[in-house]
């Protein structure tokens, strides 16, 4: 879960751009994905990650090999 609540900025995100934002939004603490995208507010979900390393052969093809396992 996120506590407190954070904006994850995409990859090619400038970070300049949280200055843009609503001050409620901007004052939030930051993180950045390594996926593309724009930012997301994280807050009140469960965000899963899972962490390979190349011992496992799915690890070593792309993400859509991943999500089909």
């Amino acid at each position: 879960a996120w506590t407190p609540a954070t904006l994850s900025l995409g990859y090619f995100q400038r970070y300049g751009d949280v200055a843009q934002l609503e001050a409620d939004v901007r004052d939030l603490p930051v993180v950045r994905r390594t996926t593309g995208g724009g930012a997301i507010l994280h807050d009140r979900e469960v965000t899963y990650c899972i962490v390979l390393d190349d011992s496992i052969p799915v690890a070593r093809q792309g993400p859509v090999a991943l999500y089909e396992l």
